[in-house]
């Protein structure tokens, strides 16, 4: 709980003292127009942390990541602009999957039959990923991409024996850490 709590207070540090036009230049030599066009929709937040996690996933390679590695690192969290939420509305959903995720998922289930309290924020949780994982694909990102931010919520454990395993574990890594 208390990681979690740094971690946000991180985010909102980051994003004081990001500046969107020196992220910029990296992000656009990673991403094409389309890709491109779909980071610019994320919160300047959001964005100063998909660009840390892209840092993260090259400080664990010698060389720059393949592509669609770096592409999943900056867009892994796009399927959260379907829902926009307030901070309080992003972390709580994450604290709460701590201590009873079979919650998150009940209530992540009830939304937008019942889009009140948690219900929304746990759709978000959940739903992101595969969101994402859509959204990049129609902005025609790498295949490897789209399944990289489809499973980047999903334990290690299920994908360990998966062919982009390695990528997965770099993802998750450098989100972990941001």
């Amino acid at each position: 709980m208390t990681y979690r709590f740094r971690q946000a207070v991180r985010a909102v540090r980051a994003a004081e003292g990001y500046d969107p036009q020196m992220g910029r230049a990296r992000v656009a030599a990673v991403l094409d127009a389309p890709l491109l066009a779909l980071f610019m929709k994320l919160r300047r937040s959001e964005q100063a942390h998909s660009l840390n996690v892209l840092y993260g996933v090259c400080a664990q390679f010698d060389a720059d990541p393949p592509r669609p590695l770096a592409v999943a690192a900056l867009l892994h969290d796009i399927g959260k602009i379907r829902l926009p939420l307030a901070l309080w509305g992003r972390s709580l959903p994450v604290a709460l999957h701590m201590f009873a995720p079979e919650w998150v998922s009940r209530l992540a289930a009830r939304y937008p039959r019942r889009p009140l309290g948690l219900t929304r924020p746990c759709a978000v949780y959940v739903g992101h990923p595969a969101w994402g994982a859509e959204m990049a694909a129609e902005a025609g990102a790498p295949p490897e991409a789209v399944w990289l931010i489809a499973h980047h919520a999903d334990p290690l454990e299920r994908w360990r024996d998966h062919p982009l395993a390695g990528w997965l574990t770099a993802l998750k890594r450098a989100d972990d850490a941001n």
